[in-house]
């Protein structure tokens, strides 16, 4: 009832989760008593939702949720890794509630508001773990296990600056729950989610106005610069381009016409060039530009632009 009455849950979902069908609530048993704390039960929710089935899980202790990269997990986790260790050792805390970065089993990433409370069952000890999966954007650094790898092997720098500023913010976000409980999860989460997306808009680059426009696409600017290139592209539409600007018989350039070129194949279209009179024209430069989507080009305001 107390869970219940914590994240609002409906007494449909209620029973779903007593007869363990496929339901909206994340959860899983652990047991303290044993080395590791292993998981004794998990949800159908849990299941589809981490992509880890309960035959994995069975025995194994929750850590297999946390990103498997190393750096990336002691710098956003590591203090509520420790947090949660004590918890589990001491029944006398009671509940804790922690905001973690996890990863599911395919290696994409989400960020998890995880509410913990010690549970005793015909006197053995247990602890419930209900996992609310925040609708977040998720920072492209850190999106997937293998843009984490990119990332470090191509612009280590820029990487550490970014989680520098990223940890920060987590930090402060844990911080707020810690000295001023909300009224339920629901609330909690709605905090965080708002504070999330003002931060990325803020103190990142994927976001123009309203439009979340992460740089998805470097892979296939280099492939467009290093194979396709611009003169092969202009040699196939030319007559087009001629027609277009009824300039039959001269000569039609990437400086003379407003341009670019995406990517249907790459996630998200990107941009792999833009003429120089794209840039002149829209203000945007081709360092910025290319790899993202040209969805930057309709207007900030998305009440404006619906």
């Amino acid at each position: 009832e107390s869970v219940q009455q914590l994240f609002r849950i409906k007494a449909e979902a209620m029973g779903n989760l007593r007869s363990n069908t496929d339901s909206s609530i994340v959860c899983a048993v652990s047991d303290p008593s044993k080395v590791d704390c292993p998981m004794v039960f998990v949800s159908k929710a849990f299941e589809l939702m981490t992509g880890y089935d309960s035959d994995f899980c069975l025995g194994r202790n929750c850590r297999v949720l946390q990103p498997n990269c190393k750096v990336l997990n002691d710098m956003l986790n590591g203090q509520e890794r420790e947090r949660m260790r004590d918890f589990c050792q001491d029944p006398k805390i009671g509940n804790l509630t922690s905001f973690l970065l996890n990863e599911m089993m395919g290696g994409r990433r989400f960020w998890n508001l995880l509410y913990l409370t010690h549970v005793e069952v015909e006197g053995h000890p247990y602890v419930l773990a209900v996992q609310t999966i925040l609708d977040l954007p998720m920072p492209t650094r850190i999106s997937t296990a293998e843009a984490t790898e990119a990332s470090l092997e191509f612009d280590e720098l820029g990487f550490f600056m970014f989680m520098e500023a990223l940890c920060k913010r987590v930090q402060s976000l844990r911080k707020q729950m810690r000295d001023g409980a909300e009224e339920s999860i629901v609330a909690t989460a709605t905090s965080i989610s708002t504070q999330i997306v003002h931060w990325m808009k803020t103190s990142s680059d994927e976001y123009e106005g309203d439009h979340l426009v992460p740089r998805l696409g470097m892979k296939q600017v280099l492939v467009f610069e290093s194979d396709i290139t611009w003169s092969k592209v202009l040699e196939k539409v030319s007559s087009r381009l001629h027609g277009l600007y009824a300039q039959q018989g001269s000569k039609v350039s990437g400086r003379q016409v407003a341009c670019a070129v995406a990517d249907p194949t790459g996630q998200d279209c990107p941009l792999v060039f833009i003429s120089e009179e794209f840039e002149n024209l829209t203000g945007y430069v081709r360092d910025w530009a290319l790899g993202r989507n040209c969805r930057f080009l309709q207007p900030n305001n998305r009440h404006v632009n619906l």
